[in-house]
């Protein structure tokens, strides 16, 4: 993988960047030698680029098709191969540098980076935009037409509402209340610069949800999509805790029905058949895999939690076993399999 986060360091303003040769394993936009030039470019051109390449990568298949598309985005850069690598090395530097001011940004670092799917990218962009459709909806019943403003007691509805199970617009993921209160308090810190369109009484969500004057994301939005990224981790690395915990200790291979019963303990409200599609996705019925193959392969799924952490059921198969325990059980084990050998020994006699 060429960008990494074991490769690459904190940013840190540098006006040449080193080239990464022209070898077949890099690819042809980044394709130079030596050093070259940092164009240090502007917040504004960077994020409008970001949300750009985003985009046009999210609806790809293909994660190899991430290089071409930066590629033909560069086209509008430079007139010579030279020019047009000069803007990507500047934009890849650039994402580093900015990556804390805008989620789009921080996605499309990501993106390069290796760490997330373009189908995830995909599936958090359509869960917002499903939410701006709810808004729209309560919008045109509340005021006969859509406005683009709604009461604020309203939109904090919409909020709860697409979260709640019981809820006509329920989005199909659960969200603790902790994080739905983080969001109410970024709605109060959006209320302090008065172009969100936030105030005491009401809500201009079509200001709320679109960019700012510079091209940045309110607080809500930020927050907003990050804890969709954030769950999404935490959901998968409880399902592959869980898998880990079932798997007995003597093999180093996965059953599928050992999967699928370690699934449905970290999220007993999903359905059978939902957790057994979602598993046939990642594993064939038959097949035998190690744990590290199942969570490589689970990383590029967008998955939705429908039972939230905090339920009891969840806590008790997410709690560590201590290690006395985890000893005892790995004796008793042994002792077991070693009773089955004596048996079979004296029954071949």
């Amino acid at each position: 993988m060429l960008l990494t986060r074991e490769t690459l360091p904190e940013w840190t303003a540098t006006k040449m960047l080193p080239g990464r040769g022209g070898t077949e394993d890099v690819p042809a936009i980044l394709q130079a030698d030596g050093q070259v030039k940092n164009r240090n470019l502007a917040y504004q051109d960077v994020m409008a680029a970001a949300v750009a390449t985003v985009e046009e990568i999210a609806s790809q298949e293909l994660e190899g098709d991430k290089w071409e598309i930066l590629e033909r985005v560069a086209l509008s850069k430079g007139n010579s191969k030279a020019r047009r690598s000069e803007w990507a090395y500047s934009f890849l530097d650039a994402l580093r540098r900015y990556k804390q001011q805008n989620f789009w940004v921080r996605m499309c670092l990501r993106l390069f980076e290796g760490v997330v799917y373009p189908q995830v990218v995909r599936s958090m962009r359509d869960l917002f935009e499903r939410f701006k459709e709810a808004l729209k909806m309560k919008d045109a019943a509340v005021n006969k037409r859509e406005s683009g403003r709604v009461p604020r007691r309203l939109f904090q509805s919409v909020i709860a509402s697409f979260f709640d199970p019981s809820s006509k617009i329920f989005c199909g993921q659960v969200k603790s209340p902790e994080r739905l209160k983080e969001l109410l308090r970024c709605i109060e810190a959006d209320s302090r610069l008065s172009y969100w369109g936030v105030s005491d009484k009401e809500i201009q969500y079509s200001k709320l949800l679109g960019p700012g004057k510079e091209g940045e994301s309110s607080s809500f939005c930020e927050r907003f999509l990050e804890q969709l990224y954030e769950e999404r981790q935490e959901y998968i690395k409880d399902i592959v805790f869980s898998v880990q915990r079932s798997k007995p200790f003597h093999r180093d291979y996965l059953l599928f029905d050992e999967a699928f019963f370690a699934y449905r303990r970290v999220d007993p409200d999903a359905g059978r058949e939902l957790v057994r599609s979602n598993l046939e996705a990642v594993m064939s019925p038959n097949e035998r895999i190690s744990v590290a193959e199942f969570q490589a392969r689970m990383w590029p799924m967008h998955l939705y939690r429908l039972t939230p952490r905090s339920d009891e059921r969840v806590e008790r198969a997410l709690r560590c076993r201590s290690r006395d325990l985890v000893v005892a059980l790995r004796k008793i084990r042994s002792f077991l399999i070693c009773l089955r050998v004596v048996h079979k020994i004296s029954k071949g006699r």
